[in-house]
């Protein structure tokens, strides 16, 4: 009977140890047959896949030359993006995109989610698909492409470097050196993180406007001293005094988007007269 007893509870023993046991799953890196990439230009992919249903495709994005401002990666589908760093690295997602529209920060850009001419825009550019524009860093070397479709699809990739297509970037990047406004002018959200400044040269009516199909942004109004007012979106007309601060964000902070997705307009009718201290000056007609 004590040999029965003492089995039972050494089963039992064995039984507690080992729901008690932590598996610890080692880091993932990035596949060894990850695809060599090097930076091309914007009309020819660096490289035509096709990857399954269910499938993956992995990158291996090489640091680039050159001078550009920012990097592309683009595919010619809407499909989920991801860029991730190198090493462990490759267990987080640096951004992500999945389709033209918008792409951000981590998973951010796998949500779901009146044309005016734009001034300061120099080339009005659309994402063949899921895109992302980013500067390259070893937290950002891979792009992996996941096909979550019913079928095969040739992916074409392309990687390649560009200026600011907003070209008061990155004279806009803080307000010690934002450009002045005294007439209409446009700017773009185009990096996740990116915040334009613009200084008033004269007071007046300013209507804020965005892209119908773009994703949100807002304005806030600082004062000449910096400090926060109010914030506007798209679609407002407000007052604003000569030198105080316009400050163009995303809503979401951890997105951005191509700049035909991600441009905004600032259309200035300057006061007849000076603009005083007194009377009302926020949320005109």
């Amino acid at each position: 009977m004590s040999r029965i007893l003492s089995f039972i509870v050494a089963a039992s023993f064995a039984a507690l140890i080992a729901a008690c046991q932590v598996i610890v799953v080692p880091p993932v890196g990035p596949p060894v047959d990850a695809i060599p990439t090097s930076a091309g230009s914007a009309g020819s992919p660096r490289h035509t896949v096709t990857v399954p249903s269910g499938g993956e495709a992995v990158f291996a994005l090489q640091a680039p030359g050159g001078a550009a401002d920012v990097h592309y990666v683009e595919i010619n589908h809407d499909l989920p993006l991801e860029l991730r760093g190198s090493g462990s690295g490759y267990n987080t997602v640096a951004f992500s995109s999945g389709s033209g529209d918008f792409f951000g920060a981590g998973g951010h850009g796998l949500a779901a989610a009146g044309q005016l001419e734009a001034q300061s825009i120099g080339e009005n550019k659309a994402c063949l698909g899921s895109c992302v524009i980013f500067e390259f860093s070893s937290q950002a070397s891979y792009a992996r492409v996941h096909n979550d479709t019913g079928a095969s699809l040739a992916v074409d990739l392309y990687y390649y470097g560009s200026d600011f297509l907003d070209l008061t970037e990155p004279q806009n990047d803080s307000a010690g050196s934002a450009p002045v406004l005294t007439t209409d002018d446009s700017g773009a959200i185009e990096t996740v993180g990116d915040v334009d400044f613009w200084r008033m040269g004269v007071g007046g009516q300013v209507a804020f406007d965005q892209l119908v199909n773009g994703i949100d942004l807002k304005v806030d109004v600082l004062d000449a001293f910096g400090n926060y007012v109010e914030t506007h979106y798209g679609g407002d007309l407000f007052l604003v005094f000569a030198d105080e601060l316009l400050r163009v964000s995303a809503v979401d902070p951890q997105v951005a988007a191509v700049v035909a997705r991600s441009s905004y307009f600032l259309e200035l009718e300057p006061a007849v007269t000076p603009l005083g201290d007194q009377g009302p000056r926020r949320n005109a007609p």
